[in-house]
C-alpha cells in the first residue's frame, strides 16, 4: 500500500504543477490538523459524551450514538469558524457546514473500529488532498467561486459524510462493547 501511495504521488506531481514542497506542506498540514482534532473531537468529547451517556442510562442505545456524534461534530464544526479572517464569511460558513458531516464519518469510523488511528487516517487524507490540490489557503472552497453552489457543495458533501456513517453504524455490531470499553465496564 505505501509504494501504491508513493507512485500516486510520483504520477500527480508528473501531470500537475504539485513539486515536492507541495506534498511536504500537505503532510504536515493533514499531520497537523487530524492528531490533534480527531484525539480532541473524537477521543475526549466524543469518547467523553459516550461514556457519560453509558453510565447515566446504564447502557449504550442508537439514540445515544446519534446525541454524541452530533454534539462532537457540531464542537468540530464550531472550531473551524477560526479559520474565518483567512477565508471569509461564506467559504468559513460552507466548510462548517461539510465538517459537521465531516465529524459524523470520523465518529463513526471511530466506533466501527475501535480506535482513533482510522479516523485520524481518513481526516488526514482529507485534508492533505484539498491542501494539494486547493493549496494551504484556498480563496474558494471545493474550486467553486459562487457563493450559492458553495453552500450547495457543502451540503452534498456533508449528506454523503452523513449516508456513510449511518452506513457504517448500521453494520458496526459491537456498538455495545465499544461503549463498555469507553466507561470502563465489563462487556455483558
Amino acid at each position: 500500500m505505501f509504494w501504491d501511495i508513493v507512485g500516486c504521488l510520483v504520477a500527480w506531481q508528473i501531470f500537475t504543477n504539485r513539486n515536492f514542497l507541495d506534498i511536504l506542506q500537505a503532510s504536515v498540514i493533514g499531520t497537523i490538523a487530524a492528531v490533534p482534532e480527531e484525539y480532541l473531537y473524537r477521543g475526549v468529547i466524543f469518547g467523553g459524551l459516550l461514556r457519560a451517556f453509558y453510565l447515566a442510562n446504564r447502557g449504550g442505545t442508537k439514540r445515544n450514538f446519534l446525541y454524541c456524534m452530533l454534539l462532537s461534530s457540531l464542537a468540530f464544526s464550531l472550531a473551524h469558524w477560526s479559520n474565518l479572517p483567512s477565508q471569509g464569511a461564506v467559504a468559513t460558513v460552507g466548510q462548517m457546514i461539510q465538517v459537521s458531516g465531516m465529524g459524523m464519518l470520523l465518529a463513526a469510523l471511530y466506533v466501527r473500529y475501535g480506535t482513533l488511528l482510522m479516523p485520524i487516517f481518513v481526516h488526514f487524507m482529507i485534508d492533505f488532498l484539498v491542501t494539494l490540490i486547493h493549496g494551504p489557503y484556498p480563496s474558494k472552497l471545493n474550486g467553486v467561486s459562487d457563493e450559492t453552489t458553495l453552500i450547495i457543495v457543502s451540503v452534498i458533501w456533508a449528506g454523503i459524510y452523513v449516508a456513510i456513517s449511518m452506513w457504517l453504524l448500521w453494520h458496526c455490531h459491537d456498538k455495545e462493547g465499544f461503549m463498555a470499553r469507553l466507561a470502563g465496564q465489563a462487556i455483558k
